[in-house]
């Protein structure tokens, strides 16, 4: 008999005899016959194994800090805290005095004004641990409406406390496979209704375009809900705010960010271009030198310190929000060609990545082909 078959049977004897034992100790005990006992196995439990000295200590969670900077009123600033508290958020809440609001602007703050396009006034969030220090910033101008609203929109968009319902009930049932009417309504001009026109294009929605004359606005204006155009229609049911439009259509183009950040940062762009639209509307109401004193005033301070901003966003890629095309793109450029038209002089053209950007937008299928096909109108 070879040596390794010798050895082959001594191993197998063992291990029987080895097996037998631990068999006879779990029939033995407690009584309980060829059962397995939790207790007949506490000689088998494993001893967790000392930390090696190197091992790094397990990472301590700390807490994301929030600190609002506004004046010592509500204003745009209540709908924050209020938010912050539904949350359950300790917050610092830091409220400026109004009388010394002249000089400290001129320091600290007017560095954060200048990354967001020099405003007069500022609400911000900071976020010191989010990881690192983030710091939230947005430009507000006093008194003027629902420029809060991309803070508020992306705090709320953390807590599930927005629900959003589609307007077209049954659209999404199974089974339903009727496509929702459309219908725009706006002026015979581009303004703000273009960059809704281009964002159906987009989706490759067809759509009715209803074109109001401006003189018969005064008569038809009473017969509408707020008095204020655009309005979309989807099966009748009537959608207003062009921001809020073009946030309702995006997220079904798939164009309004892949998650809470991205959504928060084309909001703040988009309340920038809301801003500057907000101080260019009265150009269309106001006549002779107060028009004009305006127009200087645009041209060479208010226009040209939003669009360095932008420019400086569009770096690399020419879009505005996330290094990609977003609704914001489209809400930009839909509308500059009607603010170029009231300056009577280029502008976007000026800037190197707004430009890039605009051509961009231009060349995308959809926006392309209904630029081609769109009537031609002075603004």
């Amino acid at each position: 008999m070879s040596r390794w078959v010798r050895n082959s049977r001594a191993s197998v004897a063992i291990n029987r005899a080895r097996t037998d034992e631990w068999r006879g100790n779990i029939t033995r005990k407690n009584g309980w016959p060829n059962r397995l006992h939790p207790l007949s196995f506490t000689w088998m439990r494993a001893v967790p194994a000392a930390p090696h000295p190197t091992q790094d200590k397990p990472a301590t969670i700390k807490m994301t800090s929030y600190k609002l900077t506004y004046f010592d009123i509500k204003g745009l600033g209540e709908p924050i805290r209020m938010l912050l508290s539904i949350l359950g958020k300790d917050f610092e809440d830091n409220r400026i005095p109004m009388a010394s609001w002249s000089s400290r602007k001129s320091g600290r703050y007017a560095r954060w004004l200048k990354c967001r396009s020099g405003c007069h006034t500022i609400t911000s969030l900071l976020v010191p641990d989010h990881p690192g220090i983030l710091k939230l910033y947005h430009k507000t101008y006093t008194m003027q409406e629902n420029n809060h609203r991309p803070f508020v929109h992306w705090a709320a968009r953390s807590t599930s406390l927005t629900v959003h319902r589609s307007i077209v009930r049954n659209q999404n049932k199974p089974g339903n496979n009727r496509m929702p009417s459309y219908k725009l309504t706006y002026f015979n001009a581009k303004g703000p209704g273009e960059p809704i026109r281009m964002l159906l294009a987009y989706m490759g929605v067809e759509f009715e375009d209803n074109r109001i004359e401006i003189e018969s606005w005064p008569a038809l204006q009473k017969e509408i809900k707020w008095g204020r155009i655009p309005v979309l229609e989807i099966d009748g049911k009537e959608m207003y705010q062009s921001r809020a439009i073009m946030r309702y259509l995006a997220k079904q183009a798939k164009l309004a960010g892949d998650n809470d950040w991205e959504a928060y940062e084309i909001d703040c762009a988009a309340g920038t271009v809301g801003d500057l639209m907000n101080l260019n509307s009265p150009m269309w109401k106001l006549k002779d030198e107060t028009k004009e004193e305006l127009k200087k005033k645009l041209i060479d301070e208010l226009i040209p310190s939003f669009m360095k901003n932008w420019d400086e966003q569009a770096k690399n890629t020419g879009f505005l929000a996330n290094g990609k095309l977003s609704w914001v793109d489209l809400y930009l450029h839909g509308w500059a060609e009607t603010l170029e038209f009231a300056m009577g002089k280029e502008i976007i053209n000026e800037y190197p990545n707004l430009k890039i950007g605009r051509e961009k937008v231009h060349a995308t299928p959809g926006i392309k082909e209904w630029l081609a096909k769109r009537p031609k109108t002075v603004w």
